[in-house]
Formats: C-alpha cells, structure tokens, sequence
C-alpha cells in the first residue's frame, strides 16, 4: 500500500512537470491579434491621374496617384458588415460642397511623391466649362492607407480614416476656401 501511495505521489509529480511546461508555454505564447481591415490596409499609387485630371495639374510634388475604389479594397473588406454601404460612405462623391451652384466632386486617394514620400490625398475638384480642375487638396503624408467621405443631409462633406471610430472630420467652404471644421478634444479646455 505504501509503495502504491509513494508511487501515485511519483507519477503525480512527473504528470505536473509534464503538464506544467506545457501550460506555461500555451499562456505565455502571444496571442494573434486582428484589427479591422481599415486599419491596416495598404495601397499602391500607381496612376498619373486621378478623377480624369492629370496628376501634375493636382500636385506638380506627385510622381503617382490613386484615387480609392471598391476593386481596390482587400477581400475580407467584402464580408464586413459595418463597411462602406454604398449609400452612406464612398471615395468619389459628387454634390455642390461650397454652395455656387457648380458641381464638385470630393476624391480620397494614396500618393507617392518624386522625392519617395508616400501618403493619403482628399481632394475637391469643382467644373469648370471642359474639365474638372483642383479647388483643394489636403497631402496626409505617412501610410498610403485607407480614407472614406460622406455627405450629410445638409450636404456638408465629412473624411474619416476609420468605419467604426468617432474620428470623422468635416470639411467646410468658408466663403473663399476649404479647411476643417475646428476640432475641440472633449474636456480639455
């Protein structure tokens, strides 16, 4: 009886120095970690124009640009529920963003510059009698990644780099030019 005890004790002690390395290495084993697509896709330019307008005439700095579309987007963006319905979110959309009665059209995009920089593009072109022509343009140099527009029922144009955040920004026409709405940080005077 002694001997079975002693011998449970044993195979009980050499089970755990089994078992426990074993458990120490599946908890400490670090964990594969998904992020949204949005966050980290990544795109080539690779046009000379964007919206029909040659690139020099947008940026004489860019040596290639690509205006975002949904052929471009990375195949698990086709089973994601919260992404892009075409009838809240796109990456060309058409309205009238400064009030003159002339149709603009708001373009994101990727840019990569002579010198090498890459970066995201918004830009604002407005018709003129035979073509669309540059009204604004705002370079975020950094990750060629992802940027989506909006327009809300006032028809004031929104540009956020997230699907699900709260980091949507609107672009306003303040009379003479486009810049952005004034951004407060919440409780930080």
């Amino acid at each position: 009886m002694i001997f079975l005890s002693r011998s449970l004790v044993v195979l009980s002690i050499l089970t755990t120095a089994v078992v426990l390395p074993n458990a120490q290495a599946q908890e400490t084993r670090p964990r594969q970690v998904h992020y949204a697509w949005w966050l980290t896709a990544r795109f080539v330019p690779e046009d000379t124009a964007v919206a029909e307008v040659p690139i020099w005439q947008i940026s004489t700095d860019w040596q290639r640009a690509t205006a975002l579309n949904m052929d471009l987007l990375p195949p698990e963006a086709a089973s994601d529920p919260s992404s892009l319905a075409k009838d809240s979110v796109d990456f060309v959309l058409d309205g009238d963003f400064n009030g003159d009665g002339i149709p603009d059209r708001a373009v994101v995009g990727v840019y990569r510059s002579r010198t090498g920089e890459e970066g995201r593009f918004i830009l604002i072109l407005t018709r003129t009698a035979s073509a669309w022509t540059k009204a604004y343009l705002r370079e975020a140099p950094g990750t060629p990644g992802f940027l989506v527009l909006r327009v809300d029922s006032d028809g004031i144009l929104w540009v956020s780099d997230c699907m699900e955040c709260d980091g949507w920004r609107r672009l306003l026409w303040y009379g003479d030019h486009y810049d952005w709405e004034p951004y407060e940080e919440p409780g930080i005077p």
